[in-house]
């Protein structure tokens, strides 16, 4: 059978990135190089203003008013340690959804341990989806903080997180969202969401390059900072400064990366960030559409792709996930991710912890012919199990 190489792990990392995205990395290498907030010089400035612009370009992708609340650091996993670390202490308890990313579970676990901070978990629904009532439910005397992430990197279910902001702002409560998943194709907005603190990566959704990623704090909050060092101000000072975004970026900035991402979000947004999202649940719908004409082949996530991100999983009966994403590369070129993706209670909540899923995920430069190809392999493989 024929054999051809068909992307689809865009949740991991976005591929291929566009063409802009690669050129102004080569252009930065090539005719600016400098530090960026370290010199006077020409070179120098250029470099402060891509770090400025992609701040401020960022910003009004979310409907940040102060971009100096917007921090660089190297991924989402990076932002939410920063944000939980400096907000959560002893006592305090946090509510998070069943479908959270290893990104949150594992810091929120680990501060559990070394500074008894608490938690609640709000199940979430079969298809992945958290309500906001069962988010009420945990909330208690000492809540601190709601952690939601926008949408599930194992079945792509999108959470309603501007009913659950209503309920931070009720109860007096910090919202955290985690859009690694949304950020640069769904509709995020910070007032209208009620969200306090986020992180996400610059190199999915986004599609900039890897090693990106930033995270937001409210202008209402001041935490102390996480990490120390210089930042090209104030150096005379044996403490961070106390103003943003110095205060939480020490060291020198991934400018290179950065130069690749302002690129990518100019990108999407002569796209159009609302026909982008269209286009990836179109195809998980498509997608979707076919594995229900496939025997023994099981799809696990939301029914209405106005709550999908463009995130497939599903299970092929008699086949273990490992293998069957080993023979979709093997035999038709597919490019794929199977097993847990770093979130054991998502899998727990569909019901797939024991055996995982292959996750199908799409970008903004898939098209019909890789989801048809997709599902050719699919049925090939479970005729032939």
């Amino acid at each position: 059978m024929e054999k051809k190489e068909v992307y689809l792990d865009n949740a991991t990392t976005t591929w291929p990135k566009p063409p802009s995205m690669i050129q102004a990395m080569i252009d930065f290498n090539e005719n600016i190089g400098a530090n960026p907030g370290r010199g006077a010089y020409k070179k120098a400035i250029r470099s402060s203003e891509i770090v400025f612009n992609a701040r401020e370009e960022l910003a009004q992708m979310f409907n940040i008013d102060d971009a100096t609340h917007l921090m660089f650091c190297i991924n989402c996993t990076a932002g939410t340690n920063a944000i939980f670390w400096t907000m959560l202490n002893e006592g305090d308890h946090v509510v998070f959804s069943s479908m959270e990313h290893n990104a949150v579970l594992r810091p929120i676990y680990e501060l559990k341990r070394q500074k008894g901070v608490e938690f609640s978990m709000a199940q979430a629904s079969g298809e992945g989806i958290v309500s906001p009532e069962e988010v009420r439910k945990q909330i208690k005397k000492n809540t601190k903080m709601i952690a939601v992430l926008h949408a599930s990197n194992v079945c792509g279910a999108i959470n309603p997180i501007t009913e659950i902001g209503k309920i931070a702002r009720e109860n007096n409560i910090l919202f955290m969202v985690d859009n690694a998943q949304t950020s640069g194709s769904f509709q995020i907005d910070v007032k209208r969401d009620n969200i306090s603190l986020m992180a996400f990566s610059g190199h999915k959704g986004l599609m900039g390059p890897l090693g990106t990623g930033a995270f937001y704090i409210s202008p209402e909050l001041n935490p102390p900072p996480f990490m120390c060092g210089g930042t090209g101000t104030l150096s005379h000072l044996e403490t961070m400064p106390d103003f943003y975004p110095e205060r939480f970026e020490p060291g020198s900035q991934n400018i290179i990366g950065l130069s690749g991402l302002l690129a990518s979000i100019r990108f999407i947004n002569d796209y159009g960030m609302d026909k982008y999202a269209r286009h990836k649940q179109n195809l998980a719908k498509r997608m979707i559409d076919g594995i229900s004409q496939i025997k023994g082949v099981h799809y696990f996530g939301p029914k209405n792709m106005d709550e999908n991100c463009g995130v497939v999983s599903v299970h092929i009966d008699g086949i273990p996930t490992d293998k069957a994403g080993a023979r979709l590369y093997s035999e038709f070129g597919i490019m794929t991710r199977a097993g847990l993706h770093c979130a054991p209670h998502a899998h727990k909540t569909l019901g797939t912890f024991e055996k995982g899923t292959i996750r199908f995920s799409f970008g903004m430069f898939n098209t019909e012919e890789d989801i048809d190809w997709a599902l050719t392999a699919l049925g090939e493989i479970s005729k032939s199990k």
